[in-house]
């Protein structure tokens, strides 16, 4: 996520900050998704360049970084996967493990495969698990395409057949990653045996925000602005006035990740693309509320426990009012389960490794649960809504029995 903020150290620079409606307090949608902890992106800009951008930027030039440290990009660091052609598109897939199903994660906003490195190593010992790099992010080209729920549902599938990795698939997402999760599991449910959602963005935020006085979503002028133009990013970068820097949490992964999460970070694109997705919450969320039910898939709702605000009693309001909008997942489906990570916040879910493991865990009882179905003679499951045909998925004996493949 983008902040521009004031730089009181810069006299020349304009006092002015903007982006206030994308950069709110939301745990499960905006603030809290792997984008304003993970990223704390601040920019400064001043003198020269300030007068030439003062234009473009509507008078307010933008300003702040805490950290010189992160020189590198993602082409100082090897991919940790492979990099799969795409619609003539790299993009990054990193899968480990063997035997299905093939557990598929899906990360929120401005985050990438890195992001999930605790829990794909402990998926990884009982199945088949991939994480990827959406558009833009990590290793992956961009796409001129809106990075909304449906796009990314369906890239994500093409993605999936060009690397010929197998269904049935238990599709797994955090934040609004929850949402891209749960279109896929909407769009190819006949190759999805199972759903887990990890303090993911219900669309029942959209209209309980005012509750605990968060901001309307809505899409701003300047950020589309941001997201289009790059020349504006790169400017202030070739002169060493951006610089990106990321939360401390995420020093918390496993050691040897921490180069890529440093180049990761660094990445020139890291910044457009995080704004560009974040014009696309709105859309993601609005797309999801009109998704008919998923039958009896099975379905794992994780919520967190506290909400991080420097105001005790506003974090614990909020971290209620976060609760109740995880419950409200439970109705896609009529076999859902729900569960509180206790002392986890939105991001610890990901970073620390007890909470991390928590996941890991719901996440590897959905593949047992899946495997015993495969491995039972004779038995079927059926996630069939009522907008559905009577030929649906089913799992029998050691095969897949939906829907061939091409």
């Amino acid at each position: 996520m983008v902040s521009l903020e004031p730089r009181p150290d810069l006299p020349s620079a304009r006092k002015c900050s903007f982006l206030r409606s994308m950069v709110g307090p939301w745990p499960a949608v905006e603030r809290a998704t792997l984008g304003l902890e993970l990223m704390k992106f601040r920019m400064s800009l001043s003198g020269a360049l300030g007068l030439t951008l003062l234009p473009l930027l509507g008078g307010c030039a933008a300003l702040t970084e805490n950290s010189t440290r992160l020189q590198n990009n993602m082409a100082s660091v090897p991919p940790t996967g492979r990099m799969i052609s795409v619609d003539g598109r790299q993009v990054h897939l990193y899968c480990t493990g063997t035997g299905a199903p093939t557990v598929i994660l899906e990360t929120g906003k401005g985050g990438g495969s890195v992001h999930w490195a605790w829990i794909q190593r402990d998926v990884a010992k009982v199945s088949r698990v991939c994480s990827y790099d959406r558009p833009g992010y990590g290793w992956s080209d961009p796409t001129e395409a809106p990075m909304d729920a449906v796009n990314t549902s369906r890239q994500l599938y093409a993605l999936l057949k060009a690397a010929n990795e197998k269904e049935p698939y238990v599709a797994v997402g955090q934040s609004i990653g929850g949402d891209y999760a749960r279109m896929f599991a909407t769009e190819h449910r006949q190759e999805v045996a199972g759903l887990v959602l990890v303090d993911a963005s219900s669309p029942s935020v959209l209209t309980t925000y005012a509750e605990v006085g968060l901001p309307p979503f809505e899409k701003s002028a300047m950020a589309s602005v941001l997201a289009s133009s790059g020349s504006v990013l790169q400017v202030g970068k070739n002169l060493g006035l951006v610089r990106t820097t990321y939360s401390e949490t995420w020093n918390k992964l496993p050691p040897d990740v921490r180069p890529t999460m440093e180049a990761f970070v660094a990445n020139p694109q890291l910044i457009p693309t995080s704004v560009k997705e974040s014009q696309s919450l709105g859309d993601s969320l609005m797309q999801v509320r009109a998704l008919d039910s998923l039958g009896d898939m099975p379905v794992t709702v994780i919520a967190s426990d506290k909400w991080i605000d420097p105001d005790p009693d506003l974090a614990a309001k909020r971290a209620e009012w976060n609760k109740r909008q995880q419950r409200n997942w439970l109705a896609i489906s009529t076999n859902s389960r729900f569960l509180i990570v206790p002392g986890a916040d939105h991001m610890s879910l990901l970073s620390t490794k007890e909470h991390a493991a928590a996941v890991a865990d719901s996440i590897v009882k959905m593949v047992k649960t899946v495997k015993e179905h495969m491995r039972s003679p004779g038995r079927t499951t059926r996630h069939q809504s009522p907008r559905q045909s009577s030929v649906g998925p089913c799992l029998t004996a050691q095969r897949w029995c939906g829907p061939s493949r091409s």
